[in-house]
């Protein structure tokens, strides 16, 4: 069962009044190997859009109370309803002291009255591996970010 992050998560982008059957949206879906897990004390979420911050949480990830766990779900509304906008998942991984230790991050696009499911996972091989922000971490490197193709999902 994938776990929903907790609070305001279920997206500060609203989606706009409308009778679509299938609602615009993308669902982000996280998870991470078990090395990054246990090393992880918190998990930070950005949705970035070219203009502006639309998200920016910080949740637990152990203690007594965990506010998320893995994999985990970040579902994505067009703001205003306009799914020709294209936005930047950033998901770090945060040690005891606040300090990214893993950072995955990748563009979309939404495809309009579409739900269209990806997935950013935390490899083991990119823990303490930080890259520049036009980049993400796979296999143990710093690669592109891929251009926001609507049609991939």
């Amino acid at each position: 069962m994938r776990a929903r992050l907790a609070g305001g998560l279920a997206v500060a982008l609203t989606l706009a009044a409308g009778c679509e059957e299938t609602p615009t949206q993308v669902l982000v879906h996280l998870d991470a190997e078990p090395a990054s897990v246990a090393r992880a004390a918190r998990l930070r979420v950005q949705v970035l859009s070219p203009d502006e911050t639309r998200l920016d949480r910080t949740l637990s990830l152990g203690g007594e109370r965990p506010q998320v766990s893995f994999p985990t779900t970040v579902p994505v509304v067009p703001r205003d309803g306009d799914a020709s906008r294209t936005f930047v998942v950033e998901a770090s991984l945060l040690d005891a002291a606040d300090e990214p230790m893993s950072t995955v991050r990748s563009r979309f696009r939404f495809a309009p009255g579409e739900r269209r499911d990806e997935e950013l996972v935390f490899e083991d091989a990119c823990l303490d591996v930080l890259c520049p922000e036009d980049q993400t971490c796979a296999s143990g490197g710093c690669v592109a970010l891929p251009a926001a193709d609507a049609g991939a999902g």
